[in-house]
């Protein structure tokens, strides 16, 4: 299982677009254009959670050192079947910190 930074041109967007649709209540939900603006901006990160197949999402929001897990949902259709257990804020963590190193190296290169 791997966890995949992605951005609104990503073809994974649609999968994630659609589960946090039904998986969280509309009064519950940012608008999908916000969520994309903060990502442009680098304020938010969304991740595809995916093994083979497209099984679910994670969007955090970003500040300094801080890392807020906003929203996480697995597929309707898989859950109970043992993927939200092995997604853990130390992978996550991880995946940022480790995007967030790799920006900051190339604004020394360029």
């Amino acid at each position: 299982m791997i966890l995949r930074k992605i951005d609104g041109n990503d073809k994974a967007i649609k999968d994630v677009e659609a589960l946090y649709l039904r998986a969280f209540p509309e009064s519950e939900r940012k608008p999908l254009s916000h969520i994309l603006e903060n990502e442009r901006r680098g304020v938010t990160d969304i991740l595809s959670i995916e093994d083979g197949k497209f099984i679910g999402l994670i969007i955090t929001v970003n500040r300094d050192d801080l890392v807020l897990i906003d929203y996480f949902a697995i597929d309707d259709s898989l859950r109970g079947g043992g993927y939200g257990g092995p997604v853990n804020p130390v992978q996550i963590v991880g995946l940022v910190i480790s995007l967030v190193l790799i920006i900051a190296a190339l604004f020394i290169v360029f």
